[in-house]
């Protein structure tokens, strides 16, 4: 039961990204015009203090810019890496974020609280690691953009169940919690690591309207030790195929510090 509502809870927060509001395509305002500013003389700067310079510690996730532009996300508490194309924006999971999801999905599926509260108990207060969205969609016109959502389940939560086991439980309960969803594919597939990864495909309509149909493939990855990774992919059906290849070179790039 346990394992039934954390899987509920991670497909819950990764549609949410759907109907977040910073996560949607926006048009850009036009600037107004501005006065001209008047240049006037300034007396000549004085020499600033030379700062002391302190050391801090690295968060347990931050993010850096490959030689080619992409980004690399790097999660020093479970030591794994992933990186994504320059077109994407990552979002390093934080409080406020984690948040705004659960908020959301409290409000449209208020049976799912025990499942977060569940998580929170058993040490998972931070299960969303990194969020990212796809702004070359943006220059469509797209009023939705293809988005990632990276999250942790921990082993006191997955009670043990192995990956298969996780894959079957997933097909069986998300189902029963969105209605009008449909299992597209499911099984598991060998990475370029050696290690097996699960999967599910899965549509549904869109919470922010019905009309759209929202597609998903979620990985598995086993984090040995920790517990196991969900890395979502969540776009429009319509965008689905043409786009998914670009999030399969995503998971392509995942590697671990063992």
């Amino acid at each position: 039961m346990r394992l039934v509502l954390s899987v509920a809870v991670l497909a819950i927060a990764s549609l949410a990204c759907q109907s977040i509001p910073f996560l949607r395509a926006t048009e850009t305002p036009t600037p107004t015009a501005t006065a001209t500013a008047t240049i006037t003389p300034t007396a000549a700067p004085t020499e600033p203090p030379t700062p002391t310079i302190t050391s801090t510690p690295l968060p347990d996730t931050f993010t850096e810019e490959n030689p080619d532009g992409s980004t690399r996300i790097i999660d020093m508490e479970y030591g794994y890496t992933f990186s994504l194309p320059e077109n994407w924006l990552v979002l390093e999971g934080n409080s406020s974020l984690q948040e705004q999801l659960e908020d959301f999905a409290v409000e449209n599926y208020p049976n799912v609280q025990d499942a977060i509260d569940l998580l929170e108990s058993q040490g998972n207060e931070d299960f969303l690691r990194f969020m990212a969205m796809d702004l070359s969609v943006e220059e469509t016109g797209a009023d939705f953009l293809p988005n990632i959502s990276m999250a942790v389940l921990g082993e006191d939560v997955l009670g043990g169940f192995s990956l298969q086991e996780l894959v079957e439980i997933s097909v069986e309960t998300i189902p029963r919690m969105f209605e009008g969803s449909n299992i597209i594919d499911q099984g598991t597939f060998i990475h370029e690591t050696g290690d097996e990864f699960g999967f599910i495909v899965i549509s549904l309509p869109s919470v922010s309207d019905a009309q759209v149909v929202v597609q998903q493939k979620q990985i598995y990855i086993p984090l040995p030790g920790i517990g196991v990774l969900t890395v979502t992919f969540t776009t429009t059906a319509d965008l689905y195929n043409e786009s998914v290849a670009e999030f399969d070179e995503i998971v392509s790039s995942f590697s671990l510090d063992n």
